[in-house]
This record gives structure tokens, sequence and C-alpha cells, in this order.
């Protein structure tokens, strides 16, 4: 019943009908009001007032150890998607193997570990793109962009990664069948929990994106979606959504 309970409100949030601030969508920033003489507006002025919100300069450079790279820098931007919990978190429990540990009992490295690999090659890869080819024209804001990718690309896998998108979904959806039976019949215990329902075409990375939508949400973030080359909308306390990942001289990943 624990199980059912756990998988019914982790498939919510993966499915993304659970998610922190669902009225998101009414906050409008204020859109109506504050436009120059050319429908422009400050960033003071799409910022509602009401909001209280922090500078990334109040996160400072930080790194952690790693036994294949080193050292990895963690910057501002970083720090803000990996303190969200639960959301990012929950990487440390998942297995990045399966059950691969069971045959190979040394493979038992996790998803967070992985993440950050995966952000800090990203990172490195793109900075040589831009020295070697200055004609590509790539930028900080893009390198910025290509390391959060590779740090939020694994945030929607479930227990034993890819084993729970295979075979246990495939259980799943068996049981749903069998459950969709027996109600039909009549034989449902009274008060029984049914199992939560699997989106059609579900994938791991259609969660990460809900789980990214999440956390932004969780730190007063949210896409603009008429406007993805722009900054974050602020719909909330937390991070300045203006600001994210910026210094105040202008910089993409600063780490004062």
């Amino acid at each position: 019943q624990a199980t059912r309970s756990s998988m019914n409100s982790t498939a919510q949030i993966l499915s993304g009908t659970k998610r922190p601030r669902d009225d998101d969508d009414k906050i409008n920033n204020n859109e109506e009001h504050g436009a120059d003489a050319n429908g422009s507006k400050s960033a003071e002025q799409q910022r509602p007032p009401q909001f209280n919100v922090r500078p990334m300069e109040a996160y400072h450079k930080k790194r952690t150890n790693d036994s294949i790279h080193s050292t990895i820098d963690l910057c501002p931007a970083m720090q803000v998607m990996m303190n969200s919990q639960p959301y990012f978190q929950r990487l440390r429990k998942l297995k990045q193997l399966g059950v691969s540990e069971s045959v190979y009992v040394t493979a038992t490295h996790n998803r967070k570990e992985h993440s950050l690999g995966v952000a800090h090659l990203a990172e490195r890869l793109a900075r040589r793109l831009a020295t070697r080819q200055p004609q590509l024209g790539i930028t900080e804001k893009d390198i910025l962009c290509v390391k959060l990718a590779g740090l939020c690309h694994d945030l929607g896998h479930g227990a034993y990664s890819h084993v729970y998108d295979g075979p246990f979904l495939d259980w799943m959806r068996a049981e749903q069948e069998e459950a969709t039976r027996s109600n039909d019949a009549g034989d449902i215990a009274s008060g029984a929990t049914p199992l939560p329902p699997i989106p059609e075409g579900w994938t791991h990375e259609d969660a990460s994106m809900d789980i990214v939508d999440a956390i932004l949400a969780a730190q007063g973030m949210k896409v603009d979606m008429n406007n993805l080359g722009g900054p974050l909308k602020q719909v909330g306390d937390g991070v300045d959504a203006q600001r994210f990942g910026i210094s105040s001289a202008g910089e993409f990943g600063y780490c004062p």
C-alpha cells in the first residue's frame, strides 16, 4: 500500500498533474502596465513588486570532488537547480545501471553523479568549441544553457533508471488492465487505491521537462513560452528570474 501511494505521488509529479503553484498561469507579471514608448519594459517593470527575490550574487562559487574529473565547479545557476528538494536530490537514490549491481557488485553509481559529470563535460565541450571555432558565435549564455541541460537531462528517470521505463511500466500497464477488468466485474475491495494512469507515449524525457518546470516554480520562476530567448518569468518568492544565471556585470554562469 505504501509503495502504491508513493507511485501515485511520483506519477503525479512526473505526469505534470502535481506541481508547485498550479495557478502560475494566472500571473501576468503586470504585462498590461509599465511599457515604454516602444512597447518594451525594463526588468524592474516586468518584475511584480509583491515578490521577495534573491539576487544570483547570493550564491557563491562551490565545487565538489569527483573520482573521474577531480573537481567540478558548481556555478550559482547549478546550485539553484540542485538545491531544490526533492526534485534533483531524488537522483541520489536512482541507480544509474539499473539492477547491474546484482551481478557486478561495484556498479553502484547513481543518476546524481552521472548528471554532474554530464554537466561538467558539456561545459568543457561547449567552451572548446567556442575557442576553436569562434565563427560559431557561441556565447556564455549558450554555454550555461548546455551545462544546465546536461545537469537536468535525467531528472525524469524512475527507480532503477531504464528498468522503470521498460519492464516496470509494462508490469504497471498489465496491472491496470487487470484492475479495469476486476472493477468491471465488481471485484475491487472497498477503499482500494487504484493504480495511477500512465500517459500514452510517456517517456522519462517528458518527465524531465515537467520536473524542470516544477523546480523553477519552487524557486519562484517560470519559462516564458512566448519569449524562449528572454529571461524567465517571476511567479513567486525566490530567485530573481530576470537575473537567473547572470551576475551584476552581465556575465552568464558567474561564480564570485
